[in-house]
């Protein structure tokens, strides 16, 4: 099972998630690093792959990235998402 640490303290904008996850998840060039190309690539994921996601409390960064990982994983059982609080 793939396994991919999200630590949101590691990043500044929505850009560096988006290439920290393109990077991690070996995505297709085609990737256009946004919300709704993150969807529609975790939906149909076909690796075992189990995300751990550490928040900051930034919640205007992390909100649309947390909400997309969990209703990826909602719809795509190879997915799994263990989450936790940083202080």
């Amino acid at each position: 099972m793939k396994q991919v640490i999200l630590d949101f303290k590691q990043f500044e904008t929505k850009e560096e998630v988006h290439e920290f996850l393109s990077q991690t998840l070996e995505f297709p060039e085609y990737y256009v690093r946004n919300l709704d190309a993150l969807y529609d690539l975790l939906s149909v994921w076909s690796e075992e792959t189990a995300f751990y996601l550490f928040t900051s409390g930034r919640e205007e960064m992390e909100r649309g990235f947390l909400a997309v990982i969990r209703d990826s994983a909602g719809e795509n059982r190879r997915l799994r998402v263990f989450e936790s609080r940083l202080p």
